[in-house]
């Protein structure tokens, strides 16, 4: 190469096009792909048929067996009776295994099907003649997609730190919650359970133990007596049933406690924050700070010992010697003992050499026979668990089987933790949650009517300026928020907290959790509506999911159609600025 060369000083005019770095530029990492196996005939069924049935059994279409034949022949697809229920078959594959038909739609059962007219009838030999399949099944191959956000989140960022805390100390005072729990929750369930619920009796069950039920905003909360600054505990976590939504009906309209109600009702206990000790029950092993002490730390002596003999097990630990190299010696060593023979045996070269070919085939055969034992010895001790050591879980599960008290109480702190994790990664009756990209950061800024507060987390909580209620919260591969039974308020919910869903990367995506239907579908309406009418800013937003993307597409078609025949109609839509709410007709 030379001495060194000084950098010309022309040397970017010699360059036709020179980058440039820009400390602003945020790389999009590409989702990486694997080699997976494409849908079942179950998702299959469901995309073309979930929807559909339902549909048609609202509008009255489903009369008699027969239409049902015809529209699941659409795709394809015929249905029998197999072990007394309804199953779905391929049509063009006959060793395809079938699926059961309520596991595509609920009420598409034997019973539901013999009360049409002519009941159950079985599907025509020419069902395929009569009706063209405008698609077939074509899933079970082999075909590249892309990793799922749990494989991907965790090519990102690896699988985390191996080593488990050693010791863990927790409070050893009992909160409001767990005391309200052990001493209400029993008695409200039995009072629910025989018809007796009143608000006067559960005043008085609650003053009894020191509590007070209060409204709050709009729910109920329970306070205790004796001290307001505490901080009350939500009435719906102590009993599910405790909510106006559902004891109103029952009870008649929430009536406040009177003011002589502790004149009435004697407390026969009273939360201590301090000490956690009810006045019914006396100081036990239970709630003695320093025996519970003792035995975390006995626990955790144990668990350290247990950890110990793990390693020093591992340590020792060999894999299983199937002999390979000495039984192929073996066969060697029988293979000259044979050519011996045929040395003292036969005199003429030619019928010799013969011999010797034999006794080489034979070697051969027996290497090969050889090799196959190993390979079945080998899948063996892998089925087994002997072939390669098992991790500490593993182990601590097998001397836990053999009554090792460490190992047990190794997996009950284990379960203790799991159970200890976040919540607020599922969709529940009272939660939604629409995950995003793995590893993204929170939308942090006022947009539209919510306003951003950082909290210490790293998570963002948006609030409502208009109501001051908080709407919901950005973990940045998620966004939470509450869920609503009625229609109309999760869709007004949603669409409040549209600009936090819509001001991340289209590329990137994102999916309602869970299985809640009405959530999914009033999710892939809204994505549908801002993509139709532009209101997302950017480029058309995409659901991750097959079955929730193939709902928004058919949302998309529906409203392009609704406002092309309201343009032809002299009817426009507002502008945005005009209209900040999603109020959509309903595709179905």
């Amino acid at each position: 190469m030379g001495d060194y060369t000084p950098v010309p000083k022309d040397i970017f005019s010699q360059v036709e096009a020179p980058g440039r770095y820009n400390p602003d530029f945020i790389a999009a990492d590409v989702r990486p792909e694997k080699i997976a196996e494409t849908e079942s005939l179950q998702q299959y069924a469901c995309r073309h048929l979930g929807e559909r049935l339902p549909e048609m059994a609202r509008e009255g279409r489903l009369e008699n067996c027969q239409a049902i034949h015809r529209t699941l022949a659409e795709a394809g697809l015929w249905m029998r009776v197999q072990h007394g229920h309804l199953v779905i078959c391929d049509g063009y594959d006959h060793n395809q295994t079938p699926v059961r038909a309520d596991s595509v739609w609920s009420l598409l059962t034997l019973d539901n099907v013999n009360q049409l007219d002519g009941g159950w009838q079985p599907v025509p030999t020419d069902i395929f003649l009569q009706v063209t399949p405008t698609e077939r099944f074509r899933g079970r191959r082999m075909e590249s997609c892309p990793a799922t956000d749990k494989e991907w989140h965790r090519m990102r960022t690896g699988t985390g730190p191996q080593g488990a805390i050693k010791r863990e100390l927790f409070s050893d005072k009992e909160s409001l919650w767990g005391y309200s729990i052990s001493h209400c929750s029993p008695q409200i369930e039995e009072m629910i359970t025989q018809g007796e619920f009143t608000w006067q009796r559960c005043h008085e069950l609650f003053a009894q133990q020191g509590l007070m039920l209060q409204k709050q905003h709009h729910g109920l909360v329970v306070v205790d007596a004796f001290n307001h600054e505490q901080t009350p505990v939500k009435a719906s976590s102590i009993h599910p049933d405790l909510t106006l939504g559902r004891a109103e009906p029952q009870a008649g309209p929430f009536v406040s406690a009177p003011a002589d109600l502790f004149d009435r009702v004697q407390p026969e206990s009273r939360y201590n924050p301090e000490l956690a000790v009810s006045d019914r029950y006396g100081v036990s092993s239970k709630r003695d700070p320093m025996l519970r002490r003792q035995r975390r730390e006995a626990r955790a002596e144990a668990r350290a010992d247990l950890r110990a003999r793990y390693l020093a097990w591992r340590e020792q630990w060999r894999k299983p010697d199937l002999r390979y190299g000495e039984r192929c010696r073996e066969i060697h060593q029988a293979c000259r003992l044979r050519k011996s023979h045929i040395r003292a045996q036969y005199d003429d070269p030619a019928l010799r050499k013969l011999h010797y070919h034999i006794a080489e085939v034979q070697r051969m055969q027996a290497l090969i026979r050889l090799k196959e034992d190993i390979r079945d010895e080998r899948q063996k001790l892998i089925a087994d668990g002997k072939w390669y050591p098992p991790s500490y879980r593993q182990w601590v599960e097998i001397q836990a089987a053999q009554g090792d008290r460490a190992a047990v109480s190794q997996l009950r702190g284990w379960d203790y933790r799991d159970r200890r994790k976040d919540k607020s990664r599922t969709t529940t009756t009272d939660r939604c949650v629409v995950l995003c990209e793995p590893g993204g950061t929170p939308v942090y800024g006022n947009t539209g009517d919510l306003e951003a507060r950082l909290q210490k987390n790293g998570s963002v909580r948006f609030r409502d300026r208009r109501t001051g209620e908080f709407v919901c919260t950005d973990y940045g591969d998620r966004v939470v928020f509450r869920n609503h039974h009625d229609r109309n308020a999760l869709a007004d919910k949603l669409d409040l907290i549209a600009p936090v869903l819509f001001g991340r990367d289209p590329r990137m995506g994102f999916e309602p959790e869970g299985n809640d239907k009405q959530f999914n579908q009033v999710f892939a309406e809204m994505v549908a509506w801002h993509n139709v009418t532009g209101r997302t800013g950017h480029e058309d937003y995409r659901i991750t999911r097959p079955d929730v993307d193939h709902h928004r597409e058919g949302s998309e078609r529906y409203y392009r159609d609704y406002i092309a025949a309201n343009s032809n109609d002299d009817a426009s839509l507002p502008p945005p600025e005009q209209d900040k709410r999603w109020e959509p007709p309903s595709p179905g």
